[in-house]
């Protein structure tokens, strides 16, 4: 009885959330199903944006298990964190974003995370070494 309880709790945890999220994609869809099919798929734009886009998903997920074995789960999160910076310089430069005094400070905590965790995972590296 508590080998099942133990598994059975780790394994309820590890599934509860992809079946909440295919209950939100469900719902999702039967309600834009009209949208989708008012889309005119004969448009060349359309088929070339949803073909880089799941080539864009492809890439990432085929690339992301290989970067985390290589650094850590934390340095993925945060380099996608700080890659708002590069919206960022976009929106200034091409579309005169005025950017925010929060923004700001979000970005610098997020790359100040970025740094220490790189210093600290340098730092583990030397001492392994020894």
């Amino acid at each position: 009885m508590a080998y099942s309880c133990k598994f059975s709790v780790i394994n309820h945890a590890k599934t509860f959330p992809g079946f909440k999220h295919d209950l939100i994609f469900y719902c999702r869809a039967a309600l834009e199903h009209e949208q989708v099919a008012s889309i005119d798929w004969s448009e060349w734009r359309v088929i070339v944006l949803l073909a880089a886009f799941t080539l864009t998903l492809f890439t990432y997920y085929t690339i992301t298990p290989v970067v985390m074995k290589v650094t850590s789960a934390m340095a993925i999160n945060l380099s996608l964190l700080t890659a708002d910076f590069y919206t960022l310089v976009v929106g200034v430069l091409l579309f005169q974003f005025k950017v925010s005094k929060c923004f700001s400070q979000l970005l610098m905590t997020l790359m100040k995370g970025f740094n220490l965790n790189l210093f600290i995972s340098f730092k583990f590296e030397i001492y392994s070494t020894m």
